[in-house]
């Protein structure tokens, strides 16, 4: 039940969520826009929520207009994550899904 609490936070559900639905992993700019916050705010929730176990994360290269890249964090809900997101939405009466999903 503690990964639901960690989820009753409006900010970490939304970033969850997002992840869920965008169905790909992103880097926390992306993530920040999607959720509208402050990418300091995400990163702050995403390494909550990835001590937790509800995220998981990895290096690689985020590609610019420019054709230069740079280093990143890429974000991706992982099994236990997608679990309690589903858990907590049987509870609320709601499902998710990953874009495209009915």
């Amino acid at each position: 039940m503690e990964q639901i609490d960690m989820l009753l936070q409006p900010t970490r559900f939304a970033i969850l969520r997002a992840l869920i639905v965008e169905g790909k992993p992103m880097y926390i700019d992306q993530v920040a826009e999607v959720v509208d916050q402050n990418p300091r705010l995400v990163s702050h929730h995403l390494a909550l929520l990835e001590d937790e176990g509800l995220v998981e994360s990895r290096f690689d290269t985020i590609q610019s207009d420019s054709g230069r890249g740079r280093g990143g964090r890429f974000f991706s809900v992982t099994t236990k994550g997608a679990s309690v997101l589903r858990k907590l939405g049987a509870l609320a009466g709601f499902e998710f899904g990953a874009k495209g999903d009915g």
